[in-house]
């Protein structure tokens, strides 16, 4: 999990997400999407996964990652899961968040790298 800020037209929260190189898309639960006023209306579609299927929708959010002085920020792709039974927490999947950096996943010490992408 890591820490990021993510903006939607009405709100912004801080929250922890899970990176996620399973997933296709970013994915919002409900009541998130909600606060942050995203269109829950727009591009609905199945979602599958590997708890099954719902229908979701699809808009845009604003992320945000600091570390120390280094600020990056970009628009992102989301999914939004619209059955509320779905208790997943927040997954930044590849479409958005990893072509936006070179990801290293480091097992044995527990560590994951961000590194700006080169090729945007």
């Amino acid at each position: 999990m890591i820490p990021v800020n993510v903006t939607g037209p009405d709100d912004s929260l801080d929250i922890e997400a899970l990176i996620d190189s399973g997933a296709d898309m970013s994915v919002l639960p409900l009541e998130m999407a909600e606060q942050l006023g995203l269109n829950l209306e727009r591009s609905i579609n199945p979602c599958r996964g590997i708890g099954g299927e719902t229908n979701s929708a699809e808009d845009i959010i604003r992320v945000r990652l600091t570390d120390g002085d280094e600020v990056r920020a970009f628009g992102m792709p989301v999914k939004i899961l619209l059955d509320a039974k779905w208790d997943i927490p927040p997954l930044l999947g590849r479409q958005g968040f990893f072509t936006e950096f070179a990801i290293t996943f480091n097992e044995r010490r527990n560590m994951i790298t961000l590194e700006r992408s080169l090729h945007r």
